[in-house]
């Protein structure tokens, strides 16, 4: 039995051993995965393109990887990683770094938190960098097999570059807003597949429009153009959409208030990778303002051929009024003068007399066209002066002042007023018009139909007055009537005049914004038509 009990027992030790050497076997593999991994676990902390830093729960430093090292100008290898406590630092409590270790201590994750820091400050014994540096953290919990925070690890990211090229981006975009700003010149692009639209900061100040909102859709892009242009510039897209062409056109943009301004648009196609055209762009030029300087320009050289027209015009009746004058002025008193030579040569009263009523036929020549003359001349430089006019006063005025003409009596005169509403013109320049256009009436009438007549018809509205002035006088041939209205014509030679009145009359009815129309038959008559507008006062009370 002793030998029995000592083989199972000593069975039972080699089986205890070979376990416990089994066991330590198994640990020592253990430990060795462990620090297999470890080694691993190290050499992705170590190799990895991110910075990588981990703190205990109290906040220290426990592990940095090389690349936290560069990120944070790190160079001094034995510098002590463990010294450093997140949440005592003051650049990582003023930065709003700490409250965040805070958080992932508690269990969170925070990603995306950008952190700029200054290595040129002086205080920061990160001295190695004498400039900005912009990172993107991201801060979390580790966790142990039991799920409680035993650590919190920091990914810190250099995105100093692409923050820089946002920037330098953004400012490119700023300088080139400040320059559209500035030419007015505006950048847009169309879509083709969605008919979307963006707009530039400028192409929105050319429509008036707040750069802040929404891109208008094209179909009210489309609203925002005047209607004239919509067609033309339609065209233009199509064309480029068809055949790939540019185009350049000046159209007309609405603005909130519906008034519209000239804007220049140039536009291209935008081709992709496969050389098909999937959209517009180009940009827009605000050339309102020029549009407004060729308008003024256009008016100032119609307004300065209008001048030369006038000037020629004057030029030539200068000629000619200095001609006639030196041909009507010394007529007559080259005939009193023969006359007065006469009186000299002989005492018979009856030639005398003869001789005095001659001279005083030359002298009321003379007058008259003294006083057509004063008529053209007042009408050239008088202003215009709007008083009312009751016309069948001022009708019956006129006859009255013509009775002493010869044959007036024997007239049978007619007056027609229909005179709805006050009429304000020009007294004086309307007395020069029918005086002369009665005169005229009276003196050409024709003395061998038994009963000479005048008629004249009056209309007045509010709007202008219609007036008609007929006699049933000499009349004028048709070949003469085209020229009736220029200076120093005669349309009937059997009367001596001036030829200054009919032209006078045209030219004081263009100072009243008239017109005239003269219709005759020789030896029918004559029928005169009158369009004067009525230049009631702006303030004017019925």
């Amino acid at each position: 039995m002793g030998k029995l009990t000592e083989i199972a027992f000593l069975e039972k030790k080699i089986a205890e051993l070979e376990a416990e050497n089994k066991a330590l076997k198994n640990n020592q593999k253990t430990s060795a995965g462990l620090q297999e991994n470890a080694r691993f676990l190290n050499s992705i902390i170590d190799n990895l393109p991110i910075g990588f830093q981990l703190y205990n729960q109290q906040g220290y430093s426990i592990r940095m990887n090389e690349r936290q090292r560069q990120l944070l100008g790190i160079e001094n290898a034995d510098y002590d990683v463990s010294a450093f406590n997140i949440l005592e630092d003051a650049f990582m409590q003023a930065s709003g770094i700490s409250p965040l270790f805070q958080r992932a201590n508690q269990g969170e994750t925070v990603t995306n938190f950008e952190n700029e820091v200054d290595f040129g400050i002086a205080e920061n014994y990160w001295d190695t960098h004498k400039f900005k540096k912009y990172y993107n953290l991201t801060i979390f919990p580790v966790f142990d097999i039991h799920y409680q925070v035993a650590a919190v690890a920091c990914l810190t990211e250099d995105i100093t570059e692409r923050k820089l090229a946002t920037r330098a981006l953004q400012e490119s975009k700023n300088s080139l807003e400040e320059a559209q700003d500035f030419g007015k010149l505006g950048s847009w692009s169309m879509d083709l597949k969605t008919r979307k639209l963006e707009w530039s900061r400028q192409v929105f100040a050319s429509f008036g429009l707040d750069a802040s909102t929404e891109t208008p859709s094209y179909e009210e892009y489309q609203k925002m153009i005047h209607p004239n242009d919509w067609k033309k510039l339609s065209n233009e897209i199509q064309s480029t959409l068809t055949d790939g062409t540019h185009y350049e056109i000046q159209i007309r943009h609405r603005q909130p208030d519906g008034s519209y301004t000239w804007i220049c648009v140039k536009g291209k196609p935008d081709y992709n990778e496969a050389g098909q055209i999937v959209g517009i762009s180009g940009v827009n030029q605000d050339i309102n303002s020029q549009k407004q300087a060729e308008a003024k320009i256009k008016k100032s050289l119609d307004k300065l051929k209008t001048l030369n027209a006038e000037l020629k015009k004057i030029n030539s009746e200068l000629d000619r009024f200095v001609y006639s004058c030196s041909h009507d002025l010394r007529a007559p008193i080259a005939s009193v003068l023969g006359l007065i030579g006469l009186c000299k040569l002989t005492t018979n009263p009856d030639e005398l007399q003869d001789y005095f009523q001659k001279q005083e036929i030359c002298i009321q020549k003379l007058d008259h066209f003294i006083r057509e003359i004063l008529d053209y001349s007042r009408n050239a430089r008088m202003e215009v002066e709007q008083v009312p006019v009751n016309f069948q006063v001022f009708l019956e005025g006129i006859f009255e002042q013509h009775n002493y003409l010869e044959n007036s009596e024997n007239i049978q005169k007619t007056i027609e007023v229909e005179q709805s509403s006050p009429f304000y013109t020009d007294l004086s320049r309307m007395s020069v018009i029918f005086n002369n256009l009665i005169s005229n009436a009276i003196r050409y009438s024709d003395k061998w139909k038994s009963q000479s007549e005048i008629e004249v018809i009056v209309i007045a509205t509010q709007q202008e007055a219609h007036i008609i002035i007929r006699d049933n006088g000499q009349g004028i041939g048709e070949a003469r009537l085209h020229k009736v209205f220029d200076m120093y014509y005669r349309g009937n030679e059997s009367q001596t005049g001036s030829g200054l009145g009919l032209y006078i009359v045209k030219e004081a009815l263009d100072k009243l914004g008239g017109s005239i129309d003269l219709s005759s038959q020789l030896g029918e008559g004559t029928t005169i038509t009158l369009h004067i507008p009525n230049n009631l006062p702006a303030n004017f009370d019925y």
